[in-house]
């Protein structure tokens, strides 16, 4: 990709027909492979801090030290952790700030990813209440059903023109499906 920019009046740049070219040598924040090139080198940092990957989510990570353990993902430049050793914590949290500049938040976390997060009596709840309103405000046609196999609301006739709208109703199932993923498998049943 290319980035097209003013050079910055203080630097003196060498010029050629009237143009000033500067080559970028490392990824910027916000072009399309910048994401990508965070991952790679956070990835390869965390492995050789001997943090291990998970071959389910690539964005999971988990160190275990005798009895106790740090499981912590990723996403992009956000990283939520857990951990039975505050020791453990500790570490982590050193060996990134050493290499990294981050923001570390001790409180808990009240929201991640559009899901919020609250505690009780040492329970965590995770739950998408602000998804789900919207998504329930979305849904023109919505109705109480004892089992999502009831068979009254399944019948074309009885939809109207909700299945009209394909993309719409790819929308709206996509959507149900992303609930159910994060927070909700229930539906999936």
């Amino acid at each position: 990709d290319a980035l097209i920019a003013e050079a910055p009046e203080w630097k003196q740049f060498a010029r050629r027909n009237g143009s000033v070219l500067v080559k970028v040598t490392g990824a910027l924040y916000g072009l399309p492979e910048s994401g990508r090139q965070w991952y790679n080198l956070i990835t390869s940092f965390l492995k050789q801090q001997q943090y291990k990957q998970s071959k389910h989510d690539p964005c999971l990570f988990f160190r275990h030290v005798n009895r106790d353990k740090i499981i912590f993902i990723i996403h992009v430049d956000d990283i939520l952790y857990t951990s039975t050793s505050q020791l453990l914590v500790d570490e982590f949290v050193k060996i990134l700030s050493d290499n990294f500049k981050i923001k570390h938040n001790q409180s808990n976390v009240l929201s991640f990813l559009g899901m919020r997060i609250t505690y009780d009596n040492g329970e965590v709840i995770i739950d998408q209440p602000v998804f789900v309103n919207d998504l329930v405000q979305d849904v023109v046609c919505c109705k109480s059903v004892d089992s999502p196999c009831d068979r009254s609301i399944v019948q074309h006739d009885k939809l109207g023109d909700v299945l009209t709208d394909i993309t719409s109703y790819r929308s709206r199932v996509m959507k149900v499906m992303y609930l159910a993923r994060g927070t909700r498998p229930d539906l999936l049943f």
